[in-house]
């Protein structure tokens, strides 16, 4: 997948808004590295995780991380949107 896949990836999946978002990518680098992350490596990040205001990660996100992770229907989904000039 290409770089902007997995960066539409990340921001469409339920629950993940921009705070998690920023807090993943910061702790993986790259939406990328969010989407190869192993189940353990995201739940270290969930215990390590406190963003200003209580926001962490739940195991109910990264239940939709893991679950989400559907290169072919991401890839889809990202080429109908390209076409659409959206």
């Amino acid at each position: 997948m290409k770089r902007e896949e997995y960066n539409y990836w990340l921001s469409n999946v339920n629950n993940i808004g921009p705070r998690k978002i920023e807090m993943l990518l910061q702790g993986f680098g790259s939406a990328e590295g969010v989407f190869h992350a192993s189940r353990v490596a995201l739940e270290e990040a969930k215990k390590s995780s406190q963003l200003e205001g209580g926001t962490r990660l739940s195991d109910t996100d990264i239940d939709a991380l893991v679950q989400n992770r559907d290169k072919k229907l991401v890839h889809e989904n990202y080429e109908k949107l390209a076409k659409n000039g959206i």
